[in-house]
């Protein structure tokens, strides 16, 4: 019998209790929501930086298990975060 080496292949992680608190986070979902157009500049591209503006805040809330509310904000002056685009999400059956 020939040594295929499949027996020193890394086998994939078991979930740990760390995982398993942050199960109510990783559900499938469903999206909806627009996207305004021009919100970002035509073809614009945006990376925030520490120190640099713009800076873009993206947040998801998932207090409640019915919904989770995702938003991507922006700044340009770091005093205002207008609103780029918000979806919800709720668990697929």
């Amino acid at each position: 019998m020939t040594d295929t080496g499949i027996a020193t292949i890394p086998r994939p992680m078991v979930a740990g209790g760390e995982t398993a608190a942050l199960r109510r986070f990783h559900r499938d979902v469903t999206w909806s929501g627009g996207i305004r157009e021009g919100g970002m500049g035509p073809g614009t591209i945006f990376e925030s930086m520490r120190d640099a503006l713009p800076k873009l805040k993206m947040t998801w809330d998932a207090s409640s298990p019915e919904i989770i509310l995702w938003r991507n904000e922006m700044t340009f002056d770091g005093m205002d975060w207008p609103l780029i685009e918000e979806y919800q999400m709720v668990p697929s059956d």
